[in-house]
């Protein structure tokens, strides 16, 4: 989840959803969110059979948790803004991941989405939703090596494993591709996004319990 665009969310949810059917074999739904839909055509051209759900409201989200089996996995992907579905997905996820680019504004929308995990904490009087920042587009630059590190979000965690800046991930979203179906010169980048996603993974299973079906 994330308020603000271009931080790298679709690209994380269609390849998290992507893995996890294909590299891992698991029954996957995914709920796309945001009114710009560009996670559920990019899984549309990309991962084929999987299935879809375009959510409008959090009553249709809500139907879909409640008809999840024990054998699927849910991969949503957060609407924009502090609404009644943003709240329904903390409310309802294993683990919620929040990712970030390194940019001033960046920062900003981060640490108000993290303040909104925590304001559901309060309400819940839990340590639920779980909840880890991820960085995406790291490059060179002071300002992403600042943000290596410092874990600027309290205490929300920022997870080691990052995605550096690298074309094939813009690549695959311009072709309908998965960054595994690129050419082999991509596979550093391939290698990267596996890494990434099974540390997100293993998160998620350190945060809640859930165990994948194999």
């Amino acid at each position: 989840m994330n308020t603000k665009g271009g931080v790298g969310k679709s690209t994380i949810v269609t390849h998290l959803a992507g893995w996890l059917k294909n590299h891992k074999k698991q029954k996957v739904i995914l709920c796309d969110c945001d009114p710009q839909q560009s996670s559920s055509r990019w899984a549309g051209q990309a991962i084929p059979n999987l299935i879809v759900h375009n959510i409008q409201t959090n009553g249709d989200l809500t139907a879909i948790i409640m008809k999840k089996k024990s054998d699927e996995i849910i991969v949503i992907d957060g609407k924009a803004g502090d609404g009644n579905i943003s709240r329904g997905i903390l409310l309802d996820s294993d683990l919620v991941v929040i990712p970030s680019s390194p940019s001033l504004l960046d920062f900003e929308v981060t640490e108000k989405q993290c303040e909104l995990v925590k304001r559901i904490r309060m309400v819940t009087q839990s340590e639920k939703p779980h909840a880890i920042v991820v960085l995406n587009k790291i490059g060179r630059d002071k300002r992403s090596q600042d943000m290596l590190e410092n874990d600027f979000i309290d205490d929300i965690p920022v997870h080691d494993y990052y995605l550096k800046y690298r074309s094939p991930y813009s690549d695959a979203a311009g072709k309908g591709k998965l960054v595994w179906d690129l050419p082999f010169f991509t596979v550093a980048a391939q290698k990267e996004m596996s890494a990434f996603l099974q540390a997100i993974l293993d998160a998620g299973i350190q945060a809640s319990g859930f165990k994948l079906i194999t």
